[in-house]
């Protein structure tokens, strides 16, 4: 019964997930907002769904967010919240939110244009 259960877990984990890289390069805000503004992969802009200006979307508005993101999760700080928010976003969901970013968000970017977009939501 064990094995049973843990087969069924394994199968219900996402294989797509991008493991978390632990150093970037150096991110280029300019490059990141072209990325926010941009279709990644076959995913809507990230500025369909996440706001700069306060108004709520299907995704939490990003006004202010360099200041709130090391806030978020303890022993966190503001960058690796964000990485993480991006490769695995089910780890981090904003309470009000659903958990709706797709799994695979943070395989469609190389570690710069990731570095990059993390540059940019902080700079907000």
């Amino acid at each position: 019964m064990i094995l049973l259960l843990l087969l069924a877990l394994a199968a219900c984990t996402p294989q797509d997930a991008r493991p978390i890289p632990t150093v970037l390069p150096a991110g280029d805000a300019a490059n990141g907002e072209v990325l926010f503004t941009s279709r990644i992969g076959n995913q809507v802009e990230c500025s369909e769904t996440h706001s700069l200006d306060g108004s709520r979307g299907t995704g939490p508005s990003l006004l202010g967010y360099g200041e709130v993101a090391g806030r978020r999760r303890s022993g966190m700080s503001a960058q690796e919240y964000t990485v993480r928010s991006i490769v695995q976003p089910g780890d981090v969901v904003v309470p009000g939110y659903s958990n709706i970013m797709p799994s695979n968000f943070g395989q469609h970017l190389s570690d710069q244009e990731l570095a990059d977009l993390v540059a940019y939501l902080l700079s907000q």
